[in-house]
């Protein structure tokens, strides 16, 4: 029988005033596990630190609404997907339109539209088959609603 053990986390802010290398040493020697970061330039930046503290990461690739809606394919980033997997560090997941999720807690500013979802159900579901080619078994995630899978594990739109 496994066990699902649930991991604590932070996000490290670059622009604090200690030192990226310094706030992970601290975060780790505090018993956070993990490392979440929205965009691949700051997975690159932290990754020694990573290293060094033996922590892992919770990376986010981003997704732009409006060119969602008009091509969900330019959203989809598969030199993303190599760079975080090149990077030598554990990966707890990939994070896909975190940022999708904005405003829709607040009564009559809900954003997250049946297209955006069927959008990001498209951009998930092409990078999943991507890492699925490649050999790689990180979870991909997502933060909002409207999306739901079926028994075959495919990703649909559902709002």
């Amino acid at each position: 029988m496994s066990s699902k053990h649930m991991k604590i986390g932070a996000w490290i802010h670059g622009y604090d005033d200690i030192p990226l290398d310094e706030q992970i040493a601290l975060a780790a020697e505090n018993g956070l596990q993990t490392i979440r970061s929205y965009h691949i330039g700051y997975a690159e930046k932290v990754v020694p630190a990573l290293k060094l503290t033996g922590m892992s990461l919770l990376a986010g690739m981003h997704v732009d609404a409006e060119a969602l809606i008009q091509d969900w394919r330019s959203q989809v980033r598969l030199d993303e997907l190599a760079r975080y997997h090149e990077l030598g560090i554990s990966l707890e997941a990939i994070c896909v339109g975190n940022e999708l999720r904005e405003g829709s807690d607040a009564p009559g500013k809900n954003r997250f539209t049946a297209r955006l979802s069927f959008g990001l159900a498209n951009v998930i579901t092409t990078c999943r088959q991507w890492l699925n080619d490649h050999g790689y078994t990180t979870p991909l995630t997502y933060a909002m609603e409207g999306i739901v899978f079926d028994r075959q594990g495919y990703f649909n739109e559902w709002v």
